[in-house]
């Protein structure tokens, strides 16, 4: 039977030693750091969205492809 996706990274996780967790943990941690930021911006960015609704019309759209 094969093995799954999660079977396959909790046997290749098995074979690492404490100083390649400790190193994966630190990876893992920034990226969720970074991810966490990523969110955070996209909040303030929709908040922010309605003040320039003002520059949602066809005239100006002729800016929207530069």
């Amino acid at each position: 039977m094969a093995m799954s996706e999660k079977e396959k990274l909790i046997t290749l996780l098995n074979v690492l030693d404490e100083k390649q967790i400790s190193a994966l943990r630190t990876v893992v941690e920034s990226m969720a750091s970074k991810g966490q930021e990523k969110q955070e911006l996209y909040g303030a960015l929709k908040v922010s969205e309605p003040t320039f609704k003002e520059w949602d019309n066809q005239e100006d759209d002729i800016y929207n492809d530069l």
